[in-house]
């Protein structure tokens, strides 16, 4: 159902896939986390704590766009593992997702590695807009 003022937009897909080698699990994310793909990682999450992996890492080098739903997804797996003695890093951060956690102060908590070189942006992106609005907040 359409709501009035907002157009119909589908739903963003998130793809993840993840492999172990030893006592780390990583997760690679590819596209979109916000309110609408959040919840289609409940079962890779599910996963990742199951493991019972001292390390679990999650390449987002293929995050465009993180929202405040987004966040929480990273808040409550670092203290779900934590709970569990295990560990957080999160890999390859860049454009907006980068400016959030660094607005937000998570890379002060939770372990990040910056993506290595930043990827090109089109002036006019909605992603280039939202890293200039958190740079400016």
């Amino acid at each position: 159902m359409r709501q009035p003022g907002r157009p119909n937009v589908p739903p963003v897909p998130i793809e993840f896939s993840s492999t172990r080698v030893g006592d780390e699990v990583t997760a690679e994310l590819k596209g979109v986390l916000n309110a609408m793909s959040a919840p289609a990682l409940r079962p890779l999450i599910d996963d990742l704590l199951n493991a019972q992996a001292p390390v679990v890492t999650l390449d987002v080098s293929a995050i465009t766009l993180i929202d405040s739903s987004g966040v929480g997804v990273f808040v409550s797996l670092y203290k779900q593992l934590r709970g569990q003695g295990g560990r957080l890093r999160v890999r390859g951060l860049r454009d907006q997702p980068l400016a959030i956690f660094k607005l937000l102060r998570l890379d002060r908590t939770i372990g990040v590695e910056e993506a290595d070189a930043p990827a090109e942006l089109e002036p006019d992106s909605p992603t280039a807009h939202m890293l200039v609005r958190a740079q400016v907040a």
